[in-house]
């Protein structure tokens, strides 16, 4: 069992952690839970980053499906905003959306 943990505990310090957050990485003396609103709070708190390029691989079927689902999501978008304009139209200063 000692081996076991010895074993363990040497695989664990050469392991890197990488939090794309930045947060403290736990230990064992301090409780590093966070709640969910504090979690969101983090969050809605980050600036957000500028001229940042995200690269994926992915084969030519992927990136043809996730551009199909960008179009539709889109059309989805504008469909929507399109009826809220009729909307507020119809309705006036009691459009409330």
């Amino acid at each position: 069992m000692m081996a076991k943990k010895e074993f363990l505990m040497k695989f664990a310090s050469k392991l890197v952690i990488f939090d794309p957050m930045d947060r403290p990485i736990p230990n064992e003396e301090e409780n590093c839970a966070i709640t969910r609103n504090e979690l969101n709070e983090l969050i809605n708190g980050l600036s957000p980053s500028t001229n940042v390029i995200c690269n994926v691989p992915m084969n030519n079927v992927l990136h043809e499906r996730i551009q199909s689902r960008i179009v539709e999501e889109n059309k989805t978008c504008i469909t929507i905003t399109e009826s809220y304009v009729k909307q507020a139209k119809q309705q006036g200063s009691k459009f409330n959306k």
